[in-house]
């Protein structure tokens, strides 16, 4: 679980769900909203029930995708962000080395896409 000053608060998730900019990939929707508020950055991780049923399952892959994501941030010194990730069912039953590759991926084409933010 990410650190406490890294977690997406309730105020914030409702703050990106109705005010935020999307970007789409085949393997995950991202909420995302540059701001000073997110130091150095937040983000959550949304795995839906129509992926897995088994609360287990769904918990395995929001930790192998948050330790993802994290260490992608902290390799490429990322801040301010706030990030909220829905996974997408196209990650379903993969290894995690493939899971893993998809995320780094599709992170890479985003912020290289905006990096005038």
């Amino acid at each position: 679980m990410p650190k406490k000053e890294n977690r997406i608060n309730h105020k914030l998730f409702k703050e990106l769900s109705s005010d935020s900019n999307k970007f789409k990939t085949d393997a995950f929707l991202l909420l995302y909203k540059k701001s000073k508020d997110c130091k150095p950055y937040k983000f959550s991780v949304v795995v839906s029930k129509k992926i897995y049923k088994k609360a287990n399952k769904r918990n395995k892959l929001k930790r192998q995708s948050r330790e993802t994501i994290k260490n992608f941030l902290v390799l490429h010194n990322i801040h301010n962000f706030c990030l909220l990730f829905f996974l997408k069912p196209s990650l379903k039953d993969k290894d995690f080395n493939i899971v893993k590759t998809e995320l780094e991926k599709s992170l890479l084409n985003f912020f290289k896409q905006n990096k005038d933010l």
